[in-house]
């Protein structure tokens, strides 16, 4: 598969493993609890799998441009031999060969932001999986805090290739940056949500207040806002949806360099 072909797979791939988790959550919402967890967890699968496809193809992009690039200087150079003008001729073109060589050095630099990029949010998919995985057991703080590592992770990545996008000034691929920009949001709101929900938690437990004549009242209010909480993270969800659609159809349309 060509690296074309892979950012492309990997970008579909992304964008159904957003729908999927997204599914679960929304499932989860409406109070079927027993579907999310398996839901989230084959949507981030799939996430990783597309973010890892993302992140090999601009090494097997930036290798194939490489190997052409040696065998056009094999080329030049044997057909240099044969003139007798290179010392004359070498002066101006020296100054454009630089000129070709910076370009090709941001756009080096370029693919390894966006191959960073793609990493960070595999990373940040794998920890969402365990951190799930592990509350499907037992759930724990600690469990919740792989979750909320993993969105902030995945909301740094997709920030990261956001900044990438905007370093190719010549050809800008606006509905990758819009795309990514999205993703960042997405997974920022969910990290905060569950950042949220942890820290009050954890007030809730070091207060020790309110006994059994208050206890349901305090049932209900912390019902109305585990729902509140809930709605921020699925809001977010959905918004991260909509950012990795957006940057599938244009990493699909992006014209081939």
């Amino acid at each position: 598969m060509n690296p074309r072909s892979l950012e492309v797979t990997g970008a579909w791939f992304q964008a159904g493993g957003n729908i999927i988790s997204a599914i679960g959550n929304t499932r989860a919402f409406i109070g079927e609890e027993n579907v999310e967890d398996p839901l989230v967890i084959v949507g981030e699968s799939l996430q990783a799998l597309g973010n890892v496809l993302q992140a090999v193809a601009p090494e097997h992009s930036t290798n194939s441009k490489e190997d052409e690039k040696e065998e056009t200087e094999q080329i030049d150079e044997s057909a240099h031999k044969n003139e007798n003008k290179i010392v004359k001729n070498k002066q101006p073109g020296d100054v454009k060969d630089q000129g070709e060589n910076n370009v090709n050095q941001v756009k080096k630099k370029g693919k390894s932001l966006e191959k960073t990029g793609a990493e960070v949010q595999a990373l940040g998919n794998i920890s969402d999986i365990i951190g799930t995985v592990l509350n499907m057991e037992k759930e724990e703080k600690e469990n919740d805090y792989l979750i909320i590592a993993g969105n902030s992770l995945q909301s740094l990545g997709a920030f990261l290739e956001v900044v990438d996008e905007l370093r190719d000034v010549p050809d800008i691929q606006w509905l990758e940056v819009i795309g990514n920009s999205i993703q960042t949001l997405g997974a920022g709101l969910q990290a905060f949500q569950g950042l949220y929900n942890v820290l009050k938690e954890e007030k809730k437990e070091s207060d020790n207040e309110k006994e059994d004549d208050n206890s349901q009242k305090n049932g209900e209010g912390k019902k109305e806002t585990k729902v509140d909480e809930q709605l921020l993270g699925l809001i977010g969800n959905w918004i991260q949806v909509i950012g990795a659609v957006i940057e599938a159809i244009g990493e699909t349309i992006e014209p081939q360099s």
